[in-house]
Formats: structure tokens, sequence, C-alpha cells
């Protein structure tokens, strides 16, 4: 069971994109992390990290988010 799961894994991993096909994007420093999942970029940026689901206010764990 454990060889089939291992063998599944690595066909997946194997079917994205080699990291020497991606392209290089822009560059920033994070001045502020207002979420784990929303940062402020020196420039003024606001950056939101898609499909990362942070906790904030009251949620347990959200002041770890923020860093």
């Amino acid at each position: 069971m454990h060889a089939l799961l291992a063998a599944s894994l690595l066909l997946l991993a194997s079917c994205g994109p080699q990291i020497g096909d991606l392209e290089r994007g822009e560059e920033g420093r994070v001045a502020r992390v207002f979420a784990g999942d929303t940062l402020l970029l020196e420039d003024g940026t606001r950056l939101f990290l898609a499909e990362i689901d942070a906790p904030s206010g009251e949620a347990p764990y959200a002041a770890q988010a923020q860093g």
C-alpha cells in the first residue's frame, strides 16, 4: 500500500512544470504582514496570496498568522 502511494505521488510530482521552465516574476520586499494571506510590500503594493485562507480577527491562531 505504501509503495503504491509513493509511486502515485512520484508520478504526480513529475507532471508539474520543471523549475527551469518557470518565468521569473516581479520582486519586492515585504514591509508588513496583515494576515497570513495579505502582505504589504515596501513600495506600497498590497499582495493577496491566492488559495490561502489564513485566520484573522478573533479566529484561533489569528495572532500567529500575522507574524
